[in-house]
């Protein structure tokens, strides 16, 4: 084998393994798992009242673009 041959197999094998981690990923619902880790870290309400509100904001706008994207995706 040559050794532009084992370049070229070497680049075809990355190109396999990003294919299958893009995949993957799409298959993972990520902003979900955002979602759920800001969620995570929600305060009590009688603690720090606007670092909750500012979660909140944050949960509402992931909400929106996985509510956008579900909708793409149906089309």
């Amino acid at each position: 084998m040559t050794r532009e041959e084992a370049t070229i197999q070497s680049l075809r094998s990355h190109i396999e393994a990003l294919e299958e981690t893009i995949r993957a990923l799409e298959q993972e619902p990520i902003l979900d798992k955002i979602r759920d880790e800001i969620d995570c870290a929600k305060m009590p309400k009688n603690r720090m009242a606007f670092f909750r509100d500012g979660i909140d904001c944050a949960l509402q706008i992931i909400d929106k673009y996985r509510d956008k994207a579900e909708s793409e995706d149906k089309e």
